[in-house]
């Protein structure tokens, strides 16, 4: 479900050496993962960069897909870091 799917992708960015705050709504149908650290595109600018999020965040974005339960996933830009929004 939406909680588990949250806490892989938190301890997957985490042991990236990201940091990742994982906050739920109160019914457990949303999760919003605030990953900061970006070490996957550190030291890379302009449309290398761009690309190379396109194709990151879309791995990530497979991965959830992958589960039998339907989520939704939508990534953005936050900062120096991505908001990730999982929803059921």
């Amino acid at each position: 479900g939406v909680a588990d799917a949250a806490r892989f992708l938190a301890a997957v960015f985490e042991g990236m050496g990201d940091s990742a705050e994982t906050a739920f709504d109160e019914n457990g149908s949303r999760a919003i993962i605030r990953q900061r650290g970006l070490r996957i595109v550190r030291d890379i600018k302009g449309d290398d960069r761009e690309d190379l999020l396109c194709c990151w965040t879309a791995i990530w974005k497979g991965t959830i897909a992958s589960h039998r339960a339907f989520m939704n996933v939508s990534v953005a830009e936050d900062g120096d870091g991505l908001l990730w929004t999982i929803d059921a």
